[in-house]
């Protein structure tokens, strides 16, 4: 199979899913945060970041296992992995989503309350974007 040929077949997929979430309310579509991390003993590191919505976790330890945790009635899949490199830890983190809007996060991020319903708006105003690209507000560093 050529490289056009995987576009295309790529094309078909995406236009596919895009179909499948057609008519859906976007209060009804789901969003997992994908969280890329290094060397993480446990999860406790996630209270830091406000999760309001499912996650998995993509974290590099030298280990491979799987663990499911609740946190605040959002499922949070914890995946640990021998594997090194970020665009390993996101491909990873890609493959096991089931959501229908995905966000990419490393392990230093902090949400606002209500973020679920600022990308759900977001996608209700663009609803043929693919992706959606939201602004960070960062801390000044002390050095």
């Amino acid at each position: 199979m050529g490289i056009n040929s995987k576009m295309r077949f790529y094309r078909n997929i995406r236009s596919k899913q895009k179909k499948d979430y057609l008519g859906k309310k976007f209060d009804s579509m789901s969003i997992q945060v994908l969280i890329s991390t290094m060397d993480q003993e446990d999860a406790s590191f996630l209270k830091q970041m406000n999760l309001q919505t499912d996650a998995i976790v993509g974290n590099q330890n030298g280990c491979d296992k799987e663990v499911m945790l609740l946190d605040n009635g959002n499922k949070i899949k914890f995946i640990c992995s021998k594997e090194k490199g970020l665009a390993n830890n996101r491909n990873l983190t890609l493959s096991k989503a089931d959501a229908c809007i995905c966000i990419l996060a490393d392990d230093d991020i902090q949400y606002v309350n209500g973020y679920a319903k600022t990308i759900k708006n977001a996608y209700e105003k663009y609803p043929d974007a693919d992706v959606i690209i939201f602004n960070l507000y960062e801390k000044p560093q002390k050095r």
